[in-house]
């Protein structure tokens, strides 16, 4: 069995190499915290490039990347954004500018496509806004989620005039999704088909959003746009509010006691309790400076609730509760990795490479790379072959090395802004915190301009 090869576009690994590069990675993982595995990150990498659509420069499409592999027909702006983030990791491990090159291909494809109100659709088709499916209504909707994830691959890409621009009108939709949908603390999820705002308020969509906020942030005051800065530092924070005082789980007689609610109706109810996913620990995902974010109990949580006692993690506790997908266990593994919990996380990583569903073979299209996205013992079954999502290629190359921090800030960063309508005097603002997870620590920080609403 010599010279039997692999071809990821034009780069060539060998049967022996993918096996040494399995019992390396298999070392690392259990010895190794950190260790950066450059082998995945570039199967991964060309596997996000192969998705990309590169033939036609004069389409309107040049540089969007299909969900999966093929042409641009199931475009998702938000998945666009997480395979941006995975090529600038790939462009920092591997020291090769060409991804940064396919990350920014994107990035203009994404700006092109933005629509006026400065969201973007669901899906698109080409540039098409839609599934192309006249049944298929939810791909018409605009979650705040497609907006605030575009804003951070935008803000980790770098400042240019046309990214600020994307980024300002990203940012004005996302504050009228907490004017109107929301509760002027949380945002509500979006618009609809129809344009109209929808009220559930998601954790998952607040912790991007709250992210993305600072993100333009930063970039206003580096622009001396210092109306606009403030206006998302203003919505930022009372985002953080909202997830402290409606989303946060205080009781701590609750089996979900340090997690945060998935979803709230209008009037801030808690919508099907009982039921548990990855959005319990968005906040914790995505750093969010908020009450529990960074304890422990966090991440036994997930292990209770969503870890099998291979390591793998299930879709949920409801409908799913035997379907194992390597992109939720990548996902948990970033919250184990901020939380320090390596039992949990080490038997994760393991399990992924187990499980048979990482595309190291070519595949029929002749391409490697990608995670088959589920698998499910208990009936025997698994995704097709073709259902490698670029976003579980991101967290792959994240999960892999050494986690990723969604965070635009620096530990600490403090400025001051001086507000002339109010004061004289230069006010003291913090642009972000990373503290421990102990709701009375964070209580006593309200004179550093978090509020407590207990």
């Amino acid at each position: 069995m010599c010279n039997l090869i692999l071809f990821v576009r034009n780069i060539t690994f060998s049967i022996g190499l993918v096996v040494l590069t399995l019992l390396s990675f298999y070392t690392r993982c259990a010895y190794c915290l950190d260790y950066q595995f450059p082998e995945l990150v570039q199967i991964e990498a060309e596997y996000i490039i192969s998705c990309q659509y590169v033939s036609n420069p004069s389409s309107p499409a040049y540089g969007a990347i299909n969900n999966v592999q093929g042409n641009p027909t199931w475009v998702v702006p938000r998945e666009n954004a997480l395979a941006i983030l995975g090529l600038l990791m790939a462009e920092q491990i591997l020291e090769n500018p060409k991804y940064r090159k396919s990350a920014e291909l994107c990035a203009d494809y994404l700006i092109r496509i933005q629509d006026r109100d400065g969201a973007w659709f669901n899906q698109y088709t080409f540039d098409t806004p839609g599934s192309g499916n006249p049944n298929d209504t939810e791909s018409l909707a605009k979650s705040p989620t497609q907006a605030a994830e575009v804003m951070l691959a935008l803000y980790r890409l770098g400042l240019t005039p046309a990214r600020y621009q994307a980024m300002k009108k990203a940012a004005n939709y996302l504050m009228l999704c907490q004017k109107y949908g929301g509760d002027g603390k949380l945002l509500g999820g979006g618009k609809d088909k129809d344009g109209n705002f929808r009220s559930w308020r998601w954790a998952s969509d607040n912790s991007w959003a709250y992210q993305a906020l600072k993100a333009a942030e930063l970039w206003a005051w580096e622009k001396r746009d210092w109306r606009f800065a403030i206006r998302c530092a203003q919505a930022a924070r009372r985002i953080l509010l909202g997830i402290n005082s409606t989303l946060y789980i205080k009781n701590p007689y609750s089996a979900d006691y340090g997690v945060w609610y998935r979803v709230v109706d209008q009037n801030n109810q808690p919508i099907e309790p009982e039921k548990h996913d990855w959005i319990n620990y968005a906040p914790q995902m995505l750093n969010v400076p908020a009450w529990g974010v960074n304890h422990p109990r966090v991440g036994r949580w997930i292990a209770q609730r969503l870890q099998k006692s291979d390591g793998a993690c299930v879709w949920d506790d409801y409908f799913f509760t035997e379907r194992r997908s390597p992109g939720y266990t990548f996902q948990a593994v970033l919250v184990w990795r901020k939380t320090g919990q390596s039992e949990f996380y080490i038997p994760a990583l393991r399990w992924t490479l187990d499980s048979g569903l990482w595309q190291i073979k070519p595949d029929d299209n002749g391409i490697a790379g990608g995670w088959i996205d589920w698998l499910d013992y208990s009936q025997n079954s698994k995704a097709n072959w073709w259902e490698r999502f670029i976003d579980t290629s991101f967290y792959a190359i994240a999960a892999f090395n050494g986690g990723y921090n969604f965070s635009p800030m620096p530990r600490f960063l403090r400025t001051s802004y001086c507000d002339f309508r109010k004061t004289k005097d230069t006010l003291p603002f913090y642009f972000m915190f990373d503290f421990t997870a102990l709701e009375q620590m964070v209580s006593s920080d309200n004179k550093s301009g978090i509020e407590s609403n207990e």
